[in-house]
């Protein structure tokens, strides 16, 4: 989704809620599929970072995490507030709500979503809900979920008090049951869906959350597997496979690929318009999107072939360019054993085995394929007890992009490659920018620090 608006993926099972979380009020509306409960936390969800650490044992055992997290350096500044969470809690997944941020949870018994203002922790609402898997994003002035499960379903609340706003079921195809594919995106005002149950066509649709109405709605007969989709320009671009290189590489090497990997259909009316790779190339080209650069609609794609004997099932890597009316713009190999890539900004970056053990990055210009700039894990030292042996996803802060490595943290300028290290003996799950701070959670805290120039 490049800078637009980043969506949560979050799996849950029912929206049942253990005691102490709060006051549960049912809001289910008339012909609303999905059943929605009004939460009221009695207690913040964050504390003053004077607070992080009390007297005792436990601030002792809090301490040399606190003050990690603070010492992290430039664009990190001063540690505000946080929390730490106890054995058994899950640290919540972060989704950017304007200058906030709403904290999901999920788990065996329920989940929630809970808009939090930063950097207090008053919770300004909550909401839980029943159903399956949930993506949820800020669209507009509204809080816009959409809930698996039976009956999928978009659900619009109001960004100020979680109030529903309007409730749409979204049209799937098949025999009645939990869906397995749940996929979205956002088309200005309105929502791209993607669903559908097991071993039946999926569905694509277009939804106005704002008046609650169902635009277009198309069953693509064919494809019983989606992993992703992504708006770009005036088209929805439908992937069969989601960020998953092993899958790839194991379709490319088993051969006899069916049907397109990727293809693209008219926000006007949901009409093909396109599809890749070329039908004399189907056989063999397995391929998933990577991403879209939104000044020129290119869509970035990897692709995975068979690189050796019949009877060997290596395959190669490559970096494709499609301009917005599919066409081949520029291609780059690059070989063997990567595994992932990512579009920052107008660079494509592509992670894979580093000849010397570990991982590397290597960096291309989005318009025309140049290779920009590698980086080794091997020149980063390791640190902590359990140091990861790749880098984990990048988030933009800035013009920069950091991202968790061997070292803790690297600071990258994706346009020359030049890196800033910020060692940390704390392993780091994710960074998320809000307005004029940045959030940081590990794998048992949660912290908020001022955002440094």
């Amino acid at each position: 989704m490049g800078r637009r608006t980043a969506w949560l993926i979050l799996a849950v099972l029912v929206a049942a809620f253990a005691a102490g979380l709060g006051i549960v009020v049912a809001l289910r509306g008339a012909g609303c599929p999905v059943e929605l409960s009004r939460v009221q936390p009695s207690t913040p969800e964050l504390v003053a970072a004077s607070d992080l650490a009390p007297e005792g044992s436990v601030g002792e055992e809090r301490q040399p995490v606190i003050d990690a997290v603070q010492q992290l350096g430039g664009p990190f500044g001063d540690l505000v507030a946080g929390r730490f969470y106890s054995a058994g809690e899950t640290v919540p997944v972060l989704v950017p709500f304007g200058d906030d941020v709403v904290m999901a949870r999920s788990g065996a018994d329920g989940g929630d979503f809970r808009a939090v203002d930063l950097p207090d922790g008053a919770v300004r609402w909550a909401r839980a809900y029943d159903g399956g898997a949930a993506r949820g994003g800020l669209v507009g002035n509204d809080f816009v979920v959409l809930v698996g499960g039976q009956a999928p379903t978009v659900v619009a609340l109001g960004a100020e008090q979680g109030d529903q706003r309007s409730c749409v079921a979204v049209p799937v195809a098949g025999e009645s049951g939990n869906v397995d594919t749940l996929l979205t995106d956002q088309a200005g005002s309105d929502v791209v869906v993607v669903a559908g149950p097991p071993a039946a066509p999926v569905t694509i649709s277009r939804i106005s959350p704002a008046d609650g109405t169902v635009r277009w709605q198309h069953r693509l007969d064919g494809l019983a597997e989606a992993g992703s989709v992504t708006v770009v320009g005036d088209s929805a671009v439908v992937s069969r496979l989601g960020q998953d290189p092993v899958r790839l590489a194991d379709m490319a090497a088993a051969g006899g690929i069916g049907a397109p990997m990727v293809t693209a259909y008219s926000l006007g009316d949901g009409s093909e318009t396109w599809s890749y790779p070329a039908a004399e190339d189907a056989a063999s080209t397995a391929a998933l999107v990577v991403g879209s650069e939104p000044g020129t609609g290119t869509v970035v794609v990897m692709t995975s072939e068979p690189g050796g004997s019949r009877s060997s099932k290596a395959t190669v890597a490559r970096l494709v360019a499609l301009d917005s009316d599919g066409a081949e713009v520029w291609s780059t190999s690059l070989g063997r054993g990567y595994w992932s890539a990512s579009l920052w900004g107008t660079t494509v970056v592509a992670q894979g085995a580093a000849r010397s053990g570990g991982a590397e990055l290597r960096a291309f210009d989005v318009a025309d394929g140049r290779l920009r700039w590698t980086l080794d894990s091997a020149t980063l030292p390791s640190v902590g007890s359990e140091p990861r042996t790749n880098f984990g996803p990048a988030t933009a802060v800035g013009e920069d992009y950091v991202v968790p490595a061997p070292n803790g943290l690297v600071v990258v300028d994706p346009g020359s490659g030049e890196v800033q290290r910020l060692d940390s003996p704390v392993a780091i799950q994710q960074v998320m920018t809000a307005g004029s701070h940045l959030l940081v959670a590990t794998q048992d805290a949660l912290f908020v620090l001022e955002a440094d120039g």
